[in-house]
């Protein structure tokens, strides 16, 4: 009987720290992404706000380009 409680309680330690270990790995790594995106999109906004750039969209037709504007309120809507 006393065999039956240890190994309960193994299972259940080891059941809990694995959750609690995934999760909390989980949160770091949605945080890690969330920190890298708001640096490019501030590096973005520092360095391109009110700029034009001139895109190729055809390689062998350079006439045809797309010019797009960068502004704050077209990157964060």
């Amino acid at each position: 009987m006393p065999f039956n409680n240890i190994f309960i309680l193994t299972c259940f330690s080891f059941f809990y720290y694995s959750y609690y270990f995934i999760t909390h790995s989980l949160h770091s790594i949605v945080n890690c992404k969330n920190l890298f995106r708001n640096l490019i999109c501030e590096f973005f906004v520092r360095n391109l706000n009110g700029k034009t750039i001139t895109v190729e969209a055809s390689p062998s037709d350079p006439s045809k380009r797309l010019n797009y504007k960068f502004n704050r309120k077209s990157m964060f809507p």
